[in-house]
C-alpha cells in the first residue's frame, strides 16, 4: 500500500491585473489580458464603487466586455471577477466617466 499527501492551494487561480476601460456615448468596453480562467464574471457600481453588481459573464478568450448599457454622463466603476475550477480572484477596479458627446 502506498500514501501520499495532497495539498489544495486556494492560490491558484489566476487574477486580471491590466483591466482597462474605454468609453464612447453610450458605451463601454473592457478590455483584459486572458489568464486562462475558465470564466469571467462583469461586475459594475454606478455610486462611486460602494456597491458593485454583477451584469454578465463570458467564457471567451478574446478577454473583452461591451456594456451597452450605460448612461452618457455616468460615471461606472468595473471589475472582472476569473473563476476557475479551484478558485476566484478580483482583478483591478477601473473607473470611467461616458461622454456625453461623440468622439
Amino acid at each position: 500500500t502506498a500514501w501520499t499527501t495532497i495539498t489544495a492551494d486556494n492560490d491558484l487561480c489566476p487574477c486580471v491585473d491590466d483591466l482597462t476601460a474605454r468609453a464612447k456615448r453610450g458605451k463601454v468596453q473592457l478590455v483584459w489580458t486572458h489568464v486562462d480562467a475558465d470564466r469571467y464574471d462583469i461586475y459594475r457600481s454606478d455610486d462611486g464603487g460602494s456597491t458593485f453588481s454583477k451584469i454578465a459573464e463570458t467564457t471567451s478568450t478574446y478577454s473583452t466586455y461591451l456594456d451597452a448599457s450605460v448612461t452618457s454622463g455616468n460615471t461606472y466603476s468595473y471589475y472582472v471577477k476569473s473563476i476557475t475550477w479551484d478558485g476566484e480572484c478580483d482583478s483591478n477596479v477601473v473607473e470611467i466617466t461616458v461622454p456625453t458627446s461623440r468622439r
